[in-house]
């Protein structure tokens, strides 16, 4: 669910919405579908956005690793088991 960026959103409309060519060919391609947020809604936009906070306050908080290895593996299981 994109913001109604010019880049991949040309005429943001709730049942005719118009798309950049080659960003509708790269979901036809890949298989998923163009959904943009309405306009001037930011509650349709997902909490994806808030990735990085996400990762901060859930993952890195109150943790310490001595190595990329170490981070990988707990990260796989936080993906995983926690975070969904």
């Amino acid at each position: 669910m994109p913001d109604n960026l010019k880049a991949g959103v040309l005429k943001p409309d709730l049942y005719d919405p118009a798309f950049n060519r080659g960003y509708e060919e790269l979901a036809r391609y890949y298989g998923f579908l163009i959904d943009p947020a309405r306009a001037a809604r930011p509650t349709d936009k997902p909490r994806v956005e808030r990735v990085v906070p996400f990762i901060r306050a859930d993952f890195w908080q109150g943790r310490s690793f001595s190595s990329i290895a170490e981070i990988n593996a707990a990260l796989q299981e936080w993906c995983l088991e926690i975070a969904g």
